[in-house]
């Protein structure tokens, strides 16, 4: 499963940090308020309080935590116990990418008689969807406040059962809320994840390769180490014969995060790496991808986190590559033909116009563009064949090209231009005047000053 959310870091950190430290510090003066004689505004409670449980069932919270259903449940026991001991009524909620009521409002004997097994239902608590996105405990807490808040209701106990990160909106102004209603609050925290955790995310390699060239991929990672100081990820990848099933490579190696890469929310470090894997024979292959972690002790070993550990891709080595050519307007006439007519070992050239790109990319290997603006072709089309599809684009300059060549406008830009490695340099100097001295003599003339004249007007 994939691990979403905000890549604030820093963000989550504080987050946590305030959360305590202000949960902490209104605890104590709700409590004093609670246990010193006062007079009672309004008519009695006519209900008793809820005890709210929140729990944190996010990638972050459960990833790496063999034992986190067991943990959750033996702290929702003793939560049961208390409210029923105090008279409380208790409510469950689970909360990831959503929140979600697990149980109650409701009586925490049914709960405890539920949690045991002892009936015909029997709870469990389990991941679900909401471990597939970030760590909504913002819309948890509201959840609690509508139920806390009701009429009539006696003041109640806030728990929060979590790692101490949380994605989305401040969570700090609804503690405040529930402060405001009288609630106690609490943070139990999750005991530190024991397992660490490699993910592999994307695989990208080219769908056909010419025979005798090199063969490398680039693999998306996810790393969770968090747990340990020795234990580091690594990958293992096979080139299996797709005809006779055997295995024709195989490469094994560390692949070290790169310094001061951060974590995101969810805690995993994200990034590519690149394996090379040699000089292939001529063949149809499959590239399996597989998740390794390396204990320090020389000796690769499985992921002790099983899911999405296995990657795969279908290739062939051989045969001709396969380049589709589009050519400008100024270069087309002069160039198609010499180009078609070329004979070019181990090359096919395609020719083809802007229109057919949509669907003719996915059967070529590499998209050769001379003298074509960026801004004439597909982003979203071009990026696909580029960064998931193994293909390549090779831009070539001339006067077509400069006008939709740009400088992206960030990382979501998704215009064609931004997939280009080199970008032009932002244009921050002032309007300046240009002098030109030309020779004026009798060498000058004919061709050589329309030449000039030529050149000043591309100029301007």
């Amino acid at each position: 499963m994939a691990f979403l959310g905000d890549r604030e870091v820093a963000a989550v950190r504080r987050t946590r940090a305030r959360f305590l430290l202000v949960a902490g510090a209104l605890t104590c003066a709700v409590a004093g308020i609670l246990f010193l004689p006062r007079e009672v505004e309004g008519a009695e409670p006519t209900r008793p309080g809820l005890r709210a449980v929140l729990v944190d069932a996010s990638g972050s919270a459960v990833r790496g935590r063999g034992g986190w259903a067991r943990e959750v449940a033996r702290k929702v026991r003793r939560e049961a116990r208390e409210a029923m001991d105090l008279g409380e009524e208790i409510l469950v909620v689970l909360y990831g990418r959503a929140p979600r009521p697990h149980f109650g409002p409701g009586d925490p004997d049914e709960l405890l008689t539920l949690l045991s097994g002892t009936s015909e239902e029997f709870m469990t608590f389990d991941v679900g969807t909401e471990g597939q996105g970030g760590s909504d405990l913002a819309g948890a807490l509201d959840l609690a406040s509508q139920e806390m808040g009701e009429p009539g209701r006696a003041p109640g106990q806030l728990v929060v059962i979590g790692d101490g990160t949380s994605t989305g909106p401040d969570p700090l102004s609804r503690v405040e809320r529930l402060v405001d209603l009288g609630a106690g609050v609490r943070w139990s925290d999750l005991e530190g994840a024991v397992l660490p955790d490699l993910a592999l995310e994307s695989v990208v390699a080219p769908v056909r390769v010419p025979g005798g060239s090199p063969l490398a991929c680039r693999v998306g990672v996810a790393w969770d180490g968090r747990s340990t100081a020795t234990s580091r990820p690594a990958l293992e990848l096979l080139l299996r014969d797709l005809v006779d099933g055997e295995e024709r490579a195989r490469v094994r190696r560390v692949v070290e995060p790169p310094i001061g890469l951060l974590p995101d929310p969810d805690g995993r470090k994200r990034w590519e790496v690149r394996v090379d894997l040699g000089i292939p024979a001529d063949g149809s292959y499959a590239l399996e991808v597989r998740a390794r972690i390396d204990g320090g002790e020389g000796e690769l070993r499985g992921d002790p986190v099983p899911e999405n550990d296995t990657l795969a891709r279908d290739l062939t080595v051989g045969g001709r590559l396969q380049v589709g050519m589009v050519l400008g307007e100024r270069v087309e006439a002069s160039l198609r033909e010499r180009l078609a007519a070329a004979d070019l070992p181990g090359i096919d050239l395609v020719p083809l116009g802007v229109p057919d790109l949509a669907s003719r990319l996915e059967v070529l290997d590499l998209l050769w563009t001379l003298d074509v603006s960026p801004a004439a072709l597909s982003g979203p089309v071009l990026r696909r064949f580029v960064s998931t599809d193994g293909g390549g684009w090779l831009a070539s300059g001339g006067w077509g090209l400069l006008p939709g060549w740009r400088t992206p406008t960030g990382p979501e830009d998704s215009a064609a231009t931004a997939l280009l490695p080199l970008h032009p340099a932002e244009d921050t100097e002032e309007d300046r005047e240009v002098i030109l001295l030309i020779d004026g003599s009798g060498s000058m003339a004919g061709e050589p000053f329309e030449r000039v004249k030529k050149a000043l007007f591309e100029l301007v």
